[in-house]
């Protein structure tokens, strides 16, 4: 019994040890999205349009501002009691406000300013002190706000947008990268191959070599087999020198120096059931980000165009103004602010012809023309691509499939070469040529079941399951 508990704690430590030194297609997506500076990058653009938008958001705040003015002017007269010599200064300041839910702005002010006049018979100074208020409501064009509000709402739109550009971009990535990792697979099981078949070679030539030694053989026999084995050699490093290149790339992308001494681990005989192509079209004209992105920016041109009639109304505004002012010659007596002043006006404006707003309609309405044609043919494309790409993945798997059939009948046909050989009805060139015959349909197969999988990323990109949206 403790015999097979050490047995099996063995056994799963050599599976641990064994694993570590491994690197699957999703453990290295998580890396490339924890390291990758490209895939970093690709999550910025809604960020900075999100900054974007929200600096509209201080045409909301209080704007406080001044006006300061001095002045002093030596004036022609014949008249002694007219001033030839008049300085002075005002000093205003204020603060105002754009309330988006009205469209109204309230404005606040404070006054001072004082003026010196010199004449020939008198001297005179004056100085006046006032608080204003003030506010002006639209009526018709940007009533409640609509073209105040208007730039905030259109960025929200860009901003939407571009967090979709930022999954679709984040997928592109995706592909591209995961195909790297599929070509560093398959020149590592390529790598495996060879390594047994140059194992088995040199097996072969230390056997012929003792067969010769007994006259068992041809002496031409171990030629073939020695010049076979440095061949394989040959191959061996040459495969190796690409996956090496392959894996330091996948490792650069990754952001990890580990890969560089793990093995990439892929599972090329993995296969998926398609699901009927009707209801990935379906399913991709209702679900696909690509159509969600013109549906956004069809609502948005629908507001520019609401906006934009807005904008072709009259402007009619009303204005209420109230005053509270004081002056005297002496600043200390004209701050009681005891003389007030109200009034209320209307004021209108509008172009005649509206030229300008009838053209800048037309322009919208165009745009929105375009966008929806746009739309169906992105529909079209995206069954176009949807059916071109899943009838090259059928084809590709039944090629991979054909491809593990060739396997099979070549290693048994190796085998029976062998046998034959073994018992001199064979020669040593055609035992060569099926074993080449062997490992040719070997990597004939990775190839292709390579093919069908970096397929397969496509058509998970384009079902959206590469980068699933939040």
């Amino acid at each position: 019994m403790k015999k097979l508990i050490f047995i099996s704690l063995i056994a799963n430590l050599l599976f641990l040890l064994s694993s570590a030194d491994e690197i699957t297609l999703k453990e290295y997506f998580e890396l490339v999205k924890k390291n990758n500076p490209n895939y970093k990058k690709a999550t910025l653009s809604k960020k900075i349009f999100q900054a974007s938008q929200n600096k509209f958001l201080g045409k909301k705040n209080f704007r406080i501002f001044n006006h300061a003015r001095y002045y002093k002017h030596e004036l022609a007269t014949g008249f002694p009691t007219e001033p030839n010599k008049v300085d002075g200064y005002s000093i205003t300041t204020g603060i105002d406000k754009r309330f988006w839910q009205t469209g109204g702005t309230f404005t606040a002010l404070i006054t001072n300013s004082k003026i010196n006049a010199e004449a020939v018979l008198y001297n005179s100074r004056f100085t006046k002190n006032g608080i204003s208020l003030s506010y002006s409501q639209p009526l018709l064009k940007n009533f409640g706000g609509k073209l105040s509000k208007l730039p905030y709402k259109l960025a929200g739109y860009h901003v939407k947008i571009k967090a979709i550009e930022e999954f679709e971009n984040k997928e592109e990535l995706l592909i591209n990268f995961g195909q790297e990792f599929v070509i560093c697979a398959l020149l590592f099981q390529k790598l495996t191959i060879m390594n047994k078949r140059h194992s088995f070679a040199i097996s072969q030539s230390k056997q012929l070599k003792k067969k010769l030694d007994q006259n068992m053989v041809e002496k031409v026999d171990l030629l073939r087999a020695q010049s076979l084995e440095k061949l394989i050699e040959q191959q061996k490093m040459m495969i190796e020198s690409e996956f090496i290149s392959s894996r330091i790339k996948v490792s650069i992308i990754a952001g990890s120096k580990k890969i560089l001494n793990q093995n990439i681990v892929y599972d090329f005989s993995k296969s998926i059931e398609l699901p009927n192509i009707q209801t990935v079209i379906y399913k991709i004209k209702n679900t696909s980000r690509l159509i969600k992105m013109v549906d956004i920016l069809m609502k948005q041109y629908y507001l520019k165009l609401s906006g934009t009639k807005n904008k072709g109304k009259p402007k009619l505004d009303i204005n209420i103004n109230a005053q509270f002012e004081d002056g005297s010659e002496k600043f200390n007596d004209s701050t009681s602010l005891d003389k007030p002043s109200y009034s209320a006006g209307i004021t209108f404006s509008h172009p005649i012809g509206n030229t300008t707003n009838k053209q800048e309609l037309l322009k919208v309405r165009l745009e929105l023309e375009r966008i929806k044609l746009e739309k169906r043919n992105i529909e079209q494309l995206l069954e176009s691509n949807t059916r071109t790409l899943i009838s090259k993945i059928k084809f590709s798997k039944k090629i991979a499939d054909l491809g593990n059939e060739r396997i099979l009948i070549n290693t048994n046909k190796t085998i029976e070469e062998m046998k034959s050989y073994n018992t001199g009805k064979t020669q040593f060139s055609t035992l060569i040529q099926s074993q080449d015959e062997e490992q040719e349909a070997k990597f004939s197969y990775l190839e292709n079941a390579a093919k069908y999988h970096g397929l397969l990323l496509h058509f998970y990109a384009l079902t959206d399951k590469l980068v699933p949206s939040n």
